[in-house]
């Protein structure tokens, strides 16, 4: 990790941090910084966060690509439990069928961690800051917790754990998944190691137990327990009388949050294209004499959208110069494998007084690298 952080140290030197460490804008306003270039952008907002741990950023990326790269940026220089990625569906956006269990799953983990107030920086997409769903606004309606004693019935549980997205199985093997038999109910539940074993005695749970999926030995045994949905579309009719439980990343975001524009995103846009092509889904598929929700139910209308986005403070990165505000970094030279054109560039800069930082995927490439370089006698 100290390898890592020398990154975010070098630019905690540049007279750039001393300005962002006394000012990021406030609601409403926003803050252009220019210089960004490759991989610069994730380690600013990485040294962002350290600077303002206090305060919630959401790096938006203009597409998911985007998003899972700043996302891996950002746990190699910050921890792997550090930054959140909140993903789009890749489904229709009028549809939450067939979706991605992972992408449920990222999305409960960052929703936790934002209403739990230990998540500080996430990562998302506008398409996924537009998109509704049902979701909790509060972190005491996102967990269900149980306790030994508790007099809840199975069938009732069965149809609560339903409600939260998980699916019923013969055999659990997998997170999201829960099983019945007689008397027993197992589940697999997000942040939880091991699945549980639920025993019931009439309506009353008489005990909890954690299990091996592999071999359904007893690993533990505990008086409370607390799960996560799977996911927060599932159990949900998109009708107009629960159309106030459907929400958006962007409409749980407290109102300090920073937007962090990552270079090139033009949401405004995103948002139109999305509200354009869910209403044509929706005409075309009406025509084909099924009922759709209307588009207000799956998305974030594109004004409204739009307002939201603007009253919160707004940092933009580009590779533009020109503005008041820049890093100055510059794209690193075209090595291509040839260690004569790494050491010439870095004899270089050294003559210059400057200091060259290079990010190597594992301690086996540092180790590596640094025998070449002593070789061939680079400063």
């Amino acid at each position: 990790m100290s390898r890592t952080h020398a990154i975010l140290e070098a630019i905690n030197h540049t007279p750039l941090a001393n300005n962002l460490r006394a000012r990021l804008p406030r609601a409403g306003d926003h803050l252009t910084i220019g210089g960004i270039v490759g991989a610069a952008g994730s380690a600013l907002v990485a040294a962002l966060h350290e600077m303002h741990l206090r305060r919630i950023l959401v790096v938006v990326c203009s597409d998911p690509e985007g998003a899972n790269r700043v996302e891996a940026d950002l746990e190699s220089l910050l921890g792997p439990d550090t930054p959140h990625l909140y993903p789009q569906y890749e489904t229709r956006l009028d549809s939450r069928e067939n979706t991605d269990p992972r992408i449920d799953a990222l999305r409960v983990e960052a929703i936790e961690a934002l209403l739990g107030g230990h998540g500080r920086i996430f990562v998302t997409t506008p398409r996924a800051l537009q998109e509704r769903m049902a979701m909790p606004d509060r972190l005491t309606q996102l967990h269900l917790e149980l306790e030994t004693g508790d007099e809840i019935g199975l069938s009732l549980l069965i149809e609560q754990l339903e409600a939260m997205g998980y699916k019923r199985v013969t055999l659990v093997e997998e997170i999201g998944q829960f099983a019945v038999r007689g008397g027993l109910l197992d589940i697999f539940s997000l942040g939880l190691s091991d699945p549980i074993r639920i025993e019931f005695w009439g309506d009353e749970i008489s005990s909890i137990r954690s299990f091996e999926v592999t071999d359904q030995r007893s690993t533990g045994e505990m008086t409370t327990v607390r799960f996560l949905p799977a996911a927060f579309r599932s159990g949900v009719r998109l009708t107009r009388t629960n159309r106030s439980s459907l929400r958006s990343f962007l409409e749980v975001l407290p109102t300090e949050t920073v937007i962090v524009e990552n270079g090139g995103t033009h949401w405004e846009e995103e948002f139109q294209k999305n509200w354009s092509h869910v209403r044509r889904t929706r005409s075309d598929d009406l025509l084909e004499g099924e009922t759709l929700p209307n588009p207000g139910y799956v998305l974030v209308p594109p004004g409204e959208a739009s307002t939201m986005l603007r009253e919160l403070p707004i940092v933009r990165l580009t590779a533009e110069e020109g503005h008041a505000l820049s890093l100055e970094a510059t794209h690193p030279p075209i090595i291509e494998r040839k260690m004569t054109r790494l050491t010439a560039f870095l004899r270089e800069e050294a003559a210059d007084g400057a200091s060259t930082l290079i990010l190597c995927d594992n301690e086996g490439q540092v180790e590596r690298l640094e025998e070449i370089l002593l070789e061939s006698g680079s400063p």
